[in-house]
């Protein structure tokens, strides 16, 4: 069975990064299927519009703006679709 592990922010083959939790669910899958693949991770650098709408929010209202930036999640779920695509029979 082919599995396809997406990875937003963290490289779930290092144990070092963040908790730890990406690996071990990384490793706890390939332990029990024969073909995992990994999409990503995805750096954060979203375009200078983005960055200035995400620090003119946190300016006027003193909440923090959303955890991820668009453009990640944009280019994530772009990825993330092509390789959906190329794992159909």
């Amino acid at each position: 069975m082919r599995v396809l592990y997406a990875a937003l922010r963290h490289d779930p083959r290092n144990p070092i990064l963040a908790s730890g939790v990406d690996y071990g669910f990384y490793s706890a899958i390939a332990r029990h299927f024969d073909e995992v693949r990994i999409v990503g991770p995805f750096t954060d650098h979203p375009p200078l519009i983005e960055r200035g709408v995400r620090k003119a929010y946190q300016t006027l209202t003193g909440k923090r703006y959303i955890k991820w930036d668009f453009h990640t999640i944009y280019r994530a779920s772009a990825a993330l679709n092509r390789a959906v695509a190329e794992q159909q029979p």
